[in-house]
């Protein structure tokens, strides 16, 4: 096992565990489906004639780089794979992926974080202006334990924006929620809350705000982020100011096991990096080279002889948690609610998949569904044990949206991302392809702080 620990100062022990481990309670490791079925067979079955890399790479979202590709090929004034394409663009001085440029981007974005936890770093997720008031809020994304130490949650939380590190320019928060289970925390700073030091330096926080380039960053896709993948880490290492790191993306995603408040290990979904992580890097981001949000940095490996192990909460699950966060304060409630259907998720299988167009290398898996409880409401919608789930649709009052379940932490995060009255829509392969579907009530959900 290897030794490792939270990266604020005043941290948790962790271990982790090098195998990826499903992070549902109770799920095996082992293969319950004795012929595991991946979705890109399925959409062969169904008509499709590309290879399996070109499939996996369409469930991506599409960058800048890929549509110019696209149009360049549809106009016919272009031939050739998408490497092939960059190659071109580099040839007439086009930098798709300039890290300084992203870096500059991630730095309006990054906060500097002091509480009586210690030190550590946050992330803009949005810029808000209430009607009425005078001066903008900020909802800023860190970690759980940047901000709850031993005592439970800081008296003062101090966030300070890049370039304004000093009493005169702090910014005064408060917690609208946070999760231990997933070591998230969303903070809220209102641009009216006055704040002094010793009765000198009185400031709005808003002031600050607006005499700043602060704003919110861009959210980028950590499910499309490939292994080797050039990524930096912007935090506040050892207390000493906002500062930036470069590496790559060792791995795109890996379950780690860390203990949580109560010493007790926790499987957590992590993304690890080469960048330097040091004390106090906690909360801060991890960016891409075009300055996209890929992950939230909380922990790194502490072991002797064991060097360049970061790791980061890739973005997506950041988001949903902190969405399902925000919605659940709204309502004065805690934690997060986790869609359960009464049934757990495990990987039956996983390949490694090619392709020449993009260059890259996709890992695919078979995700199973594991101990279907009879009594459950997963059972009652006709899902059994050994189902494999090849995609899962989440229609809210917001929009529909559809993912195929290539990896099983994508089938987690719609789960984290689905709400009571929605209605959840599980495609699987038994007998020639069956969707089942669950509409979501309250008593469909666990809570876990």
């Amino acid at each position: 096992m290897k030794k490792m620990k939270k990266t604020g100062k005043t941290l948790l022990s962790l271990l982790a565990c090098a195998a990826a481990a499903v992070a549902l309670a109770g799920c095996s490791l082992f293969p319950r489906a004795s012929s595991p079925v991946f979705p890109y067979d399925v959409a062969v079955e169904n008509g499709y004639t590309g290879t399996e890399g070109s499939w996996l790479a369409a469930q991506e979202e599409e960058t800048h780089e890929h549509a110019l590709y696209e149009e360049a090929k549809a106009s016919g004034s272009f031939e050739g794979t998408f490497l092939e394409f960059l190659a071109e663009l580099a040839k007439i001085g086009y930098a798709p992926a300039d890290p300084a440029y992203g870096a500059q981007l991630a730095l309006r974005s990054a906060v500097k974080v002091e509480t009586s936890a210690g030190q550590g770093a946050g992330v803009i997720y949005a810029v808000q202006q209430a009607e009425g008031e005078g001066y903008p809020d900020l909802l800023i994304l860190t970690n759980h334990h940047v901000v709850y130490g031993t005592r439970g949650l800081s008296g003062q939380i101090l966030c300070y924006l890049y370039g304004g590190e000093t009493e005169s320019r702090a910014l005064l928060a408060t917690c609208v929620g946070a999760s231990s289970r997933y070591d998230i925390a969303v903070l809220r700073v209102d641009g009216d809350t006055s704040i002094a030091f010793g009765g000198n330096n009185l400031h709005k926080n808003g002031e600050v705000i607006l005499e700043s380039g602060a704003c919110a960053v861009t959210i980028g896709d950590s499910d499309a982020v490939c292994a080797g993948e050039a990524a930096f880490a912007v935090g506040n290492p050892d207390g000493q100011g906002l500062s930036v790191t470069e590496g790559v993306v060792s791995v795109t995603s890996e379950y780690v096991y860390i203990a949580d408040d109560a010493g007790d290990p926790v499987s957590m979904l992590e993304m690890r990096t080469d960048a330097t992580v040091n004390h106090g890097n906690s909360g801060g981001g991890f960016f891409n080279a075009r300055g996209e949000l890929i992950g939230i940095v909380n922990a790194r490996s502490e072991k002797e002889g064991v060097e360049a192990f970061g790791y980061a909460i890739p973005v997506n699950r950041v988001v949903a948690v902190a969405e399902n966060l925000i919605a659940r304060a709204a309502e004065g409630k805690t934690g997060v609610a986790v869609a359960n259907l009464g049934c757990t998720f495990e990987t039956a299988d996983s390949r490694s998949v090619y392709d020449e167009d993009t260059g890259k290398c996709y890992l695919s898996e078979s995700v199973v569904a594991g101990n279907v409880n009879v009594f459950s409401a997963a059972y009652r919608s006709g899902l059994r044990t050994g189902d494999t789930v090849l995609s899962v649709t989440l229609r809210s009052s917001s929009g529909t949206v559809k993912r195929a379940v290539t990896r099983l932490h994508i089938l987690e995060d719609m789960l984290l991302a689905a709400r009571a009255g929605d209605t959840l829509v599980l495609e699987t392969s038994r007998d020639g392809g069956t969707e089942i579907t669950f509409t979501l009530s309250d008593s469909n959900f666990t809570v876990e702080q």
